[in-house]
């Protein structure tokens, strides 16, 4: 079942690609997908995108959370050696890299797809 526009004519097929792309490209990457009914797709590319979220967060998360415990501890023993932790830039551009990899394929196959 179709829905009609504003105009009362139904939606073209390239308005649905357009449709496609611009949830894909700016909701969530997989929703292009879910709007096509390409439900594996779109699970596919949501989950992986969300490990490459959840891996960047916890990347520089981590790090900075073990950071401020050491300098609360650090303040609250009086200047006792406290030793810091770095964030590792390799991890955290793997996950952005691969992130913005699952991104754009998700666009290209929305759009493709369509």
């Amino acid at each position: 079942m179709t829905t009609s526009g504003p105009d009362g004519v139904n939606p073209t097929p390239r308005h649905r690609r357009r449709a496609a792309l611009a949830l894909s490209c700016l909701v969530y990457p997989g929703a292009g997908q879910a709007l096509q009914k390409r439900w594996a797709a779109a699970c596919s590319f949501a989950l992986l995108f969300t490990v490459c979220v959840a891996g960047l967060f916890f990347s520089v998360l981590g790090p900075l959370w073990k950071n401020v415990a050491a300098a609360l501890n650090f303040a609250a023993r009086g200047g006792n050696q406290v030793s810091f932790v770095s964030i590792n830039p390799v991890r955290v551009l793997g996950w952005l890299v691969a992130g913005l990899a699952i991104y754009t394929a998700n666009a290209v196959d929305a759009h493709l797809q369509s």
